[in-house]
């Protein structure tokens, strides 16, 4: 049976056909003296369908809940803790059902908005583009594989930060996380007339795994001209372990600003962390 996605993303359900359970706890604090009888938050889920996986079904315990999601996929949990008291805490454990396919799957999209300049892929800054003329004689898959060793060495793992710095950052310092070999790999990718967009999400390899921080990563996608393929430059990979990485938010639009970040909480009282 086939059917499409928000993104026009038309395909064979058969085609996923790798299951994977993902499970992830979020400890909610009240750090006030007093009783918080409502408690409001937005958390990631899963994207519901991108060229290598589906999500089925989304299950929350410990609060109530509502998905929202995007014109382009994007799901966001909206979780309501109730009576939580002074000083305690809260778990709340989210169960994502999903499917994986092995091989990408075929997509339609609106091609100007993954090759445009954006927030932290400043394709119209000099720099970059005197950057990316390197690549200018290449054929497109050269221009991909070189475009995804040369930012692999261009940038110096800095670990973990906690600001995005964007692509502009990591070309003149070339240092950074994820996110800047993330963002600097989408803005060449684009300045070459390829599309690409930054994605956000966890690495995976088992079929069933209790998530955590450590797991979350940034890496981009482009489109080949018939599938969206992974780059995941700072891991030097490319085009491979698709069931692996599984895709919580495809960053870059004109979005909400709620959810610029894993956790939104709008009370000051309220302290947030994966477990």
């Amino acid at each position: 049976m086939s059917k499409e996605n928000n993104e026009g993303l038309t395909v064979d359900n058969a085609s996923y056909s790798i299951p994977k359970t993902l499970r992830y706890s979020i400890e909610v604090t009240n750090t006030s003296a007093q009783l918080l009888e409502s408690v409001g938050l937005w958390v990631y889920a899963p994207v519901k369908q991108t060229a290598s996986q589906m999500v089925d079904e989304v299950r929350v315990a410990g609060a109530q809940f509502s998905l929202e999601d995007d014109q382009y996929g994007n799901q966001s949990l909206h979780l309501k803790v109730l009576n939580l008291p002074p000083n305690g805490r809260r778990v709340v454990t989210v169960t994502a059902l999903l499917r994986m396919s092995m091989q990408p799957q075929s997509v339609e999209f609106d091609e100007g908005v993954y090759l445009a300049s954006a927030p932290y892929v400043e394709i119209d800054s000099p720099d970059v583009k005197a950057f990316s003329e390197q690549f200018s004689s290449m054929a497109v898959q050269q221009k991909v594989e070189s475009i995804n060793t040369v930012v692999g060495n261009h940038i110096d793992d800095a670990g973990y930060v906690k600001e995005s710095l964007g692509a502009l950052y990591a070309l003149r310092h070339q240092k950074g996380d994820c996110s800047e070999f993330m963002y600097l790999s989408t803005a060449l990718l684009r300045s070459q007339g390829i599309p690409a967009r930054p994605v956000a999400g966890f690495v995976v390899s088992d079929r069933g795994k209790v998530l955590t921080s450590v797991d979350y990563h940034n890496w981009t996608e482009y489109f080949d001209g018939n599938v969206w393929q992974l780059m995941d430059a700072q891991n030097r990979i490319l085009k491979e372990k698709n069931t692996d990485y599984v895709v919580f938010r495809l960053l870059g639009h004109d979005e909400d600003a709620r959810f610029s970040e894993r956790f939104v909480i709008p009370e000051d009282s309220v302290k947030v962390r994966l477990l």
